[in-house]
């Protein structure tokens, strides 16, 4: 072979590995099938709905023209999915674990805040208002939910006792009947139950923030489509758009669009 067919064919193997990520026109996106409103399976007709994946169909398919193909999955089904590359992407916070076998964005695609939920009892609201630590928090009957990797994490953290129940929905029904005083949990899901339970009368979302999950784009490194490409495509959208002053207004949009359906 001579060596201008041999630097052609190089150059054309090289040109095709770094274009192949941006040729594919769909992506496989695994979700939480079961986390209203920011990703679940809607029973009237089975298609995944939530604002995670308004948002991720937003960037993927009018920001960058790819296809979205969206799965919903309990959510240790969602992480070996990606892990084994049957799916090419999720959502979530970049734990060391997940870092192992997925490349992350460098932007945060969204961040959940994480409020305090409470009974509508002015003496109740009032001493948890007061307390000044998280260990302060130990005088009160707190509830958690089985499996909670942030909940858990939060509340050893700070030395905590909790009682753990399996759903979002126990803990409320516990607080609203004087078996538990708090739980603290992502400020959309709560709202979310609590209309959904028809609770808001009985139960208060308290304004303070006692941490932040932050999500990034985790795209698993056994895609047989793409790779660090599509990752550096995406967070130049981003980029873009808070340039532009434009990824806020689109998340509120977005926000208002999904809980306006859930609730």
């Amino acid at each position: 072979m001579s060596m201008l067919k041999h630097y052609f064919l190089l150059l054309l193997g090289v040109w095709s590995i770094s274009i192949y990520p941006l040729m594919a026109k769909e992506i496989k996106i695994a979700y939480n099938s079961d986390w209203p409103p920011y990703s679940y399976i809607d029973k009237k007709d089975g298609v995944v709905k939530g604002i995670l994946v308004d948002l991720l169909n937003s960037l993927f398919v009018e920001q960058l023209s790819i296809k979205t193909i969206n799965y919903g999955f309990p959510w240790k089904r969602v992480q070996s999915e990606a892990k084994s590359g049957l799916m090419d992407a999720f959502i979530t916070v970049p734990t060391e674990p997940r870092l192992a076998y997925a490349l992350r964005s460098r932007n945060i695609v969204y961040t959940l805040k994480m409020q305090a939920i409470t009974r509508q009892d002015k003496a109740l609201i009032d001493q948890i208002s007061r307390v000044k630590t998280v260990y302060g928090l130990n005088t009160f009957n707190v509830c958690e939910i089985i499996g909670n990797g942030w909940g858990y994490r939060f509340w050893q953290q700070h030395n905590v006792k909790f009682q753990a129940v399996p759903k979002v929905s126990n803990c409320l029904l516990l607080i609203a009947k004087g078996r538990a005083d708090l739980m603290i949990h992502p400020l959309a899901v709560g709202s979310a139950e609590l209309s959904r339970l028809k609770l808001t009368k009985k139960l208060i979302i308290l304004p303070k923030v006692y941490g932040e999950m932050k999500f990034t784009l985790l795209l698993s490194k056994q895609s047989n489509l793409y790779s660090q490409a599509l990752v550096d495509e995406f967070d130049q959208v981003i980029d873009k758009l808070k340039r532009e002053q434009a990824y806020q207004p689109l998340l509120d949009a977005i926000m208002a669009k999904v809980t306006a359906a859930t609730w």
